[in-house]
């Protein structure tokens, strides 16, 4: 179930420095309900940014370097359960990639390669056992 919340986030940078900009973004007012932990580096996004529902449970974490997707991103199901691991690269979807259920049964495997499908890619039961496997070259389903 997806809930919206609309709220006003308020915005308050800290400087740490002259070129790397601390910046978080709260629920409310008060500045006790945290939305949103990172950084900025040169005026881009850098390193670990952290996003967090309304109870202060991390739902996302997303890895940049110089303003762009770059390393591991999860993000997380309302019950804390990963919900996916991704690996990016310059803005792409490169790597390996994995998808849990919402019981933290692994879901989906396979692997991207400059945001295209490739190689082998499985997906599973809840049970833990492989219904389908399929291989991709280059984001072309070459066998099923």
């Amino acid at each position: 179930m997806k809930r919206i919340v609309i709220l006003l986030a308020v915005v308050m940078p800290v400087i740490a420095c002259s070129d790397i900009r601390k910046y978080e973004a709260y629920w409310n007012h008060e500045r006790t309900l945290i939305l949103q932990k990172g950084q900025f580096k040169n005026d881009l996004k850098h390193g670990t940014w952290k996003d967090y529902d309304f109870h202060g449970n991390v739902i996302k974490v997303h890895n940049y370097k110089k303003g762009k997707y770059h390393g591991k991103n999860k993000s997380y199901y309302d019950n804390g359960v990963l919900q996916y691991v991704i690996k990016r690269k310059n803005d792409k979807i490169h790597g390996k990639i994995k998808y849990y259920y919402e019981n933290g049964a692994l879901s989906k495997t396979g692997q991207y390669k400059n945001d295209e499908r490739h190689g082998t890619w499985k997906w599973y039961d809840c049970n833990g056992d492989v219904e389908k496997t399929e291989e991709y070259k280059n984001g072309e389903l070459i066998q099923d």
